[in-house]
């Protein structure tokens, strides 16, 4: 029981790292643009 939950818990961090990595970039950029367009 307690195997399986971890191992779900484990899953989930997996892909929010995932989705994190892949979003930062993206995110990142869009603010610089934003940044530059202001000044």
């Amino acid at each position: 029981m307690l195997s399986k939950k971890m191992r779900l818990i484990n899953k989930a961090t997996t892909n929010i790292r995932r989705a994190v990595a892949f979003v930062a970039p993206i995110a990142s950029t869009a603010c610089l643009i934003k940044l530059g367009r202001d000044s």
